[in-house]
């Protein structure tokens, strides 16, 4: 299924609005001063690193993210020898956000990507 991200901060700058092609609309809500996300109103619960991911899969939607560029805007630094790390932490927040339609695909060779169920 097909979706576009529409990002309607208004005077919070914590939102934004995930415009499927059947015309719903799913809504994802980041808070950076509390690092807290929302997916259709129902609390993520989120560890840091967690919350940091998904905003960088939301708000770069459609596209597939590298393990190096995930790492690198994560935990500010190169991957180096810590791609356990990363894959740790994309297992975790993949957990949680199986009570959601959102899920992070694994892409051969590339990366990965926040897709719809």
């Amino acid at each position: 299924m097909g979706w576009v991200l529409s990002v309607d901060f208004g005077t919070t700058n914590t939102g934004a609005a995930i415009r499927l092609a059947d015309g719903r609309v799913e809504k994802v809500k980041l808070d950076p001063s509390s690092a807290k996300a929302f997916i259709n109103d129902i609390d993520m619960v989120l560890s840091s690193k967690e919350y940091s991911l998904l905003q960088q899969f939301v708000f770069n939607p459609n596209k597939i993210l590298s393990q190096e560029y995930l790492f690198e805007k994560v935990w500010g630094c190169e991957i180096g020898n810590n791609a356990h790390t990363l894959r740790k932490a994309l297992s975790r927040l993949r957990g949680k956000l199986k009570t959601s339609e959102y899920t992070i695909t694994s892409v051969r060779n590339e990366g990965y990507s926040f897709e719809l169920v």
